[in-house]
């Protein structure tokens, strides 16, 4: 689940986590941790101002790759967020007498004003709030939470609140698309806390988002070698999401990112000139509400809820791959046996032009998108003139 902007290359990532790890368990500061880790990541090539090709808009531009300000919000992100998970284990550990906690604002010269707004709040430690609003909140955050116990209550008359209503925002995830609510004072990503979060699941869905970022040729390959680790949580956690959808049964704008396009793929899409935007497929929910529909159930082409609830591992692990010419856009056909006499298709189109909101605006994005699924005989794919074998066997 570890991810660090601009970072996409496996090695990176290991190198600058297990650095990281070293650096918390033996109380490294930063200033040693960044003159240790500096010279392997000039090494390896991440390091100054380097130019690089958007996965998504094809865009080539000049970023920042490793600096020493970028090390140093790296350092304190990850060690105020793994003390923060600390602490939390020992808060519940202590609860019986301890019951309380009270918001703090940190040393920082100036806080967000939502954050000031909290300090001196007192909630009992099992309070759902603490789910979303546990320090730190956000970058650069700064704030902390002082235990109470039943004494000091006492003494101080001190007594727990209320918890203030939670009102929320709306974010776009620019990668993916997905639009999410994020509660007002707290930075996208920071929605959690550290120390309580059911840790596969967020890994998971980490593990897509960065999907999404790193170059075609390393994602599927990567994701392939890793299936015994993260293939389980991807999954698990795109059956919770797609329950949700399910029972709320109508379009919100939300997405999952629930695979990738492999490389013989990407390549046999450049061969025709299409050149896939990203080599991530993503899952609308419309698309999925779309699937169950109780039309395309009575026509018994529908494929099993059973089915389509492991959804990333289809992608990951399917029969066939392959093209449909005619399609517009481009669409590939991922194959699954199943018991009876047809089999499962998955209809993947490449680069769909889709509808996401960014910044109260509804504008294109271009995304490779799970249209829909149904049951077929798959002899008919064996038109040449029609269908395009790119992986697999008919």
């Amino acid at each position: 689940m570890f991810t660090v902007a601009k970072a996409t290359n496996i090695t990176v990532l290991q190198t600058i986590r297990r650095d990281l790890e070293k650096a918390l368990a033996d109380g490294v500061p930063f200033e040693k941790w960044q003159r240790q880790l500096r010279p392997k990541l000039q090494k390896a090539g991440w390091w100054g101002f380097e130019k690089q090709t958007d996965p998504k808009t094809g865009e080539t531009k000049q970023v920042e790759l490793g600096s020493p300000r970028r090390l140093k919000t790296i350092y304190h992100s990850n060690m105020r967020t793994a003390r923060a998970a600390g602490r939390w284990q020992q808060v519940q550990r202590n609860k019986a007498t301890r019951p309380y906690l009270m918001y703090q604002l940190g040393p920082s010269q100036t806080h967000r004003d939502e954050h000031q707004g909290w300090e001196g709040l007192v909630l009992h430690v099992d309070d759902p709030w603490w789910g979303a609003h546990y320090p730190p909140n956000g970058w650069g955050c700064k704030c902390w939470v002082r235990s109470i116990s039943k004494a000091r209550a006492k003494r101080d008359g001190i007594t727990p609140a209320t918890a203030p209503e939670i009102e929320t925002r709306e974010w776009t995830n620019r990668r993916t698309g997905e639009v999410i609510e994020v509660p007002k004072g707290i930075s996208p990503g920071w929605d959690s806390n550290p120390g309580a979060v059911e840790r596969r699941g967020y890994a998971a869905r980490i593990l897509a988002d960065k999907m999404v970022e790193m170059p075609a040729d390393q994602a599927q390959p990567w994701l392939q070698a890793n299936w015994d680790h993260t293939g389980e949580d991807l999954t698990k956690e795109y059956q919770a999401w797609s329950d949700r959808v399910i029972q709320a049964g109508r379009r919100q704008g939300q997405r999952r990112v629930v695979g990738v396009l492999s490389p013989v793929a990407m390549q046999a899409m450049a061969k025709t000139g299409i050149d896939p935007a990203s080599a991530a497929i993503i899952q609308r929910d419309e698309d999925l509400l779309h699937m169950v529909r109780d039309a395309k159930k009575k026509s018994g082409k529908a494929v099993s809820p059973e089915l389509l609830a492991k959804l990333p591992e289809m992608l990951a692990n399917p029969r066939a791959v392959v093209r449909e010419r005619s399609a517009s856009p481009d669409a590939l056909l991922y194959i699954y046996d199943v018991p009876g006499d047809k089999d499962a298709k998955l209809v993947v189109l490449i680069n769909y032009r889709a509808k996401t909101r960014q910044g109260g605006k509804m504008v294109r994005q271009t995304v490779n998108v799970v249209r829909t699924a149904t049951m077929m005989d798959t002899e008919i794919l064996r038109d040449k003139n029609q269908y395009q074998l790119i992986e697999g066997g008919i």
